[in-house]
């Protein structure tokens, strides 16, 4: 039978979670920067279209 050797850990190893935690952070603040970025151009989108609605009702009422 092998005998099992102990687990040594290298100083990068150690560090690795907290690598990874703020990684992490990073990826979620990209994510809510995006969401808003996103929310803000369908909000844009929408107000242009219903202005341009408003604006083709009124020519409709106009001739």
């Amino acid at each position: 039978m092998h005998k099992l050797l102990p687990h040594f850990h290298s100083s990068a190893e150690i560090s690795y979670p907290t690598a990874f935690q703020m990684l992490w952070k990073q990826l979620k603040s990209m994510e809510a920067h995006f969401a808003s970025t996103l929310l803000s151009c369908n909000i844009n989108s929408l107000y242009h279209f219903l202005l341009i609605l408003c604006l083709h009702e009124t020519n409709k009422v106009q001739t």
